[in-house]
């Protein structure tokens, strides 16, 4: 997240397999890693931004496996690993639901309450 024109904006990236599809940059973690570094590498990997945690939004289930988010902060623009193959756009918070796949509309609702309340 970060702030943008008197609210904020969440950054969205394009699922590898469909680029079509709009989803938040997540990823599987690496053997060591915590779910808030795997985040924060993720995010470099998928979109190019260097981000700074803020809080954790939630554990959920799906499809049998737990998925943990967290809310980061942008911190600056990075190198870009996955250039090329996705591409990335920061879209205001409250539009967002209307992009991602419904699954990830809970973690979006999260956000915005946790944000309303700071």
């Amino acid at each position: 997240m970060r702030r943008w024109r008197g609210g904020f904006a969440c950054l969205l990236v394009t699922a590898s397999s469909d680029r079509s599809k709009w989803i938040l940059p997540k990823g599987s973690l690496e053997q060591g890693e915590t779910p808030v570094l795997g985040a924060q590498r993720e995010i470099e990997e998928e979109a190019g931004v260097k981000s700074l945690p803020v809080m954790h939004l939630g554990v959920w289930e799906r499809s049998g496996r737990v998925e943990s988010y967290h809310l980061f902060r942008y911190v600056a623009d990075c190198a870009w690993a996955e250039r090329g193959l996705r591409d990335r756009r920061w879209v205001p918070l409250d539009e967002a639901g209307s992009i991602v796949p419904r699954k990830l509309r809970k973690v979006l609702d999260a956000a915005r309450a946790s944000l309303s309340e700071s």
